[in-house]
């Protein structure tokens, strides 16, 4: 997960540029998200851990000594019998795999037919602290997911601004820093008329190689070179091409934030510019 966070240089960026505390921002947007804002973790917990009390405990225990038919009402009785000495988060271990599965969604059946139309009313009442567990339990799982991540994003924030401050000791660009800047010069950067102004004088064919790996920030770069392709005028005279190949199937780059999809929308972008200037666009 932190190389996956690492890899989001510009989303981090951009958290960054929200302010100095951006983490507890993204912290509140994120449990607003997930409809924990005002959710508390402790109060969760206790409300898990009271759910079922002792009395109806005991009273479920004579039920199942007296009725249990199968081995899951044996096993149901063990657990509870277990739940019934455990107090705090060792209570609510305990009944977790009583009223969730193995993959944390809620059991369809508690007991037995036969031993829940033994005593309906008790098994009606530990139905619904089933509900109300699972509900809570719902709620601590996505208020923690809010939290873990941000503390990820945190983390994941410090180890750039470490390597930021290293590279610019050493007066060191990476690959990124060089589309990034490619990108500003041509797109973002004042003087970008300008320098594609002089570039277009010498540039006639733009060759785009394994394309479903280009990420959207290269392909900014390869629609601003292209800018005077289709318009019609420019400093060339001869004919100039674009030429973009790729296999969808074979993209391996997106730890680079290559997106397979965006290779057949540059497609579809100039053929939509290609056809009003009437030029030539084959899809092979």
């Amino acid at each position: 997960m932190v190389d996956l966070a690492l890899e989001e240089r510009a989303a981090l960026g951009q958290l960054r540029g929200r302010g100095a505390d951006w983490p507890e921002a993204e912290c509140r947007a994120l449990k607003r998200l997930l409809g924990v804002e005002h959710e508390r973790e402790q109060a969760l917990l206790e409300t898990m851990a009271s759910i079922v009390d002792n009395s109806l405990i005991d009273k479920l225990l004579n039920v199942l000594k007296g009725n249990a038919a199968t081995d899951a009402d044996q096993t149901l009785r063990f657990a509870l019998e277990a739940a019934r000495h455990a107090v705090g988060e060792s209570r609510i271990a305990a009944l977790r795999p009583i009223f969730s599965t193995a993959e944390n969604k809620p059991r369809a059946r508690l007991c037995s037919k036969a031993t829940a139309d033994a005593a309906p009313e008790l098994w009606e009442a530990f139905k619904a602290g089933q509900n109300e567990y699972c509900a809570a339990d719902l709620k601590l799982e996505h208020l923690r997911a809010a939290e873990s991540s941000v503390a990820l994003l945190v983390l994941a924030n410090e180890i750039h601004a470490e390597y930021e401050r290293r590279k610019k000791a050493e007066a060191t660009l990476d690959y990124d820093d060089l589309i990034a800047k490619t990108v500003s010069l041509f797109v973002d950067f004042g003087a970008a008329p300008w320098v594609l102004y002089k570039m277009d004088r010498g540039i006639d064919h733009i060759l785009v190689d394994e394309a479903q790996d280009t990420n959207p920030q290269q392909w900014a770069i390869v629609r601003a070179l292209a800018e005077e392709f289709f318009a019609g005028e420019g400093r060339s005279d001869q004919l100039r091409t674009l030429f973009a190949v790729g296999d969808e199937k074979q993209s391996i780059y997106s730890f680079q934030g290559a997106d397979p999809a965006r290779c057949d929308e540059a497609g579809r972008d100039f053929h939509n510019r290609a056809v009003p200037a009437r030029l030539a666009f084959q899809r092979v």
